[in-house]
């Protein structure tokens, strides 16, 4: 069980902003899939290559089958490139200490179609990832990725996203569950863009955001006006107004609004974030008293009420940040 908990507890924490706990949650993972065999299941058909492990069969070999193995393998992967890529950790699964497969597919429920929205959801999040370890690459080898080279990677996530019409799929999902998964994915991929981009800053004065990084930012809460209508029928999903999945998108549109000379755009761009105000009202009581929903709700409003009422030089633009700093 712990292969399955120790993961599931990691993304719950990092939803939460527990991003201590989740790393550590996430270490132990690793530790526990090196143990099982996890990062050498397929080392015995790889000649050629000197992996550290070992490779004899356990005694889990009985309950998880390879494909199992494979599975929980690449999800720790991913989970190990969001560590790189967002907090700057060390990488836990290093580049030569695995050999495995991919699992086989289709990895749908018995009784489901066979393009199912788990399947779907391993596929794109793993060229996810693919991306995010070139991009990692580069920062590796050169130190940081170019401009064009952020460019590049940007256009391929736009083209996977378009590849898989995960817009339309989410908004037409009707299972919870299928609508999460699309969801995550979206979120997931408006992050990286930013995320790429930010990485790139020393290449253009901070108050000219990226507009791939800003319709990123508002497509998140386009998704999430839709998602807070949705009867999830789950009580534990973790897409939530008071998890970590609003947090760089809001604040990515805040500093636009407070440093772009053109008021038709801020004023779009508070539209949302005032939409996104208001969808913080609307979140249960009992969710917004629990520590991770204070800041948001405290925060938001706050910034809210200055783009709304503050007469700033646009030749001076303030940010987000150093508001924080300055209270």
């Amino acid at each position: 069980m712990d292969t399955v908990n120790n993961p599931l507890k990691s993304w719950l924490a990092a939803d939460f902003f527990n991003y201590d706990l989740s790393w550590d949650c996430f270490r132990r993972a690793c530790l526990i899939g090196r143990q099982l065999g996890i990062f050498t299941v397929d080392a015995e058909h790889m000649e050629g290559l000197d992996v550290p492990g070992n490779h004899s069969r356990t005694s889990t070999d009985c309950t998880l089958t390879k494909s199992q193995k494979r599975y929980a393998f690449w999800q720790l992967l991913q989970t190990d490139c969001l560590f790189r890529q967002l907090f700057g950790k060390s990488p836990v699964i290093p580049f030569g200490s695995w050999c495995v497969r991919f699992p086989d597919l289709p990895l749908h429920p018995e009784g489901d179609t066979p393009q199912s929205s788990l399947q779907v959801y391993f596929i794109v999040s793993m060229r996810f990832a693919f991306i995010t370890l070139r991009f990692l690459e580069f920062l590796d080898t050169h130190g940081q990725a170019s401009e064009d080279q952020v460019t590049e990677l940007v256009l391929e996530l736009k083209s996977v996203v378009t590849e898989w019409d995960l817009e339309r799929s989410f908004r037409a999902a009707v299972k919870p569950t299928d609508a999460c998964l699309y969801a995550d994915l979206l979120f997931s991929s408006h992050l990286l863009i930013i995320s790429f981009q930010q990485s790139t800053k020393t290449f253009y004065p901070l108050q000219q955001i990226p507009e791939a990084s800003l319709d990123a930012a508002r497509q998140s809460i386009y998704i999430l006006e839709h998602w807070s209508q949705l009867p999830t029928g789950n009580p534990y999903n973790t897409i939530s107004l008071v998890s970590s999945y609003p947090v760089i998108h809001i604040f990515i549109l805040l500093s636009n609004i407070l440093s772009n000379p053109d008021t038709t755009t801020a004023e779009a761009d508070l539209s949302l974030t005032l939409c996104f105000g208001t969808m913080l009202l609307t979140v249960n009581h009992a969710a917004v008293a629990v520590a991770v929903g204070k800041p948001l709700h405290i925060i938001i409003p706050f910034f809210n009420r200055f783009c709304r009422h503050a007469d700033y030089p646009y030749d001076q633009p303030v940010y987000p940040v150093t508001l924080l700093k300055a209270r």
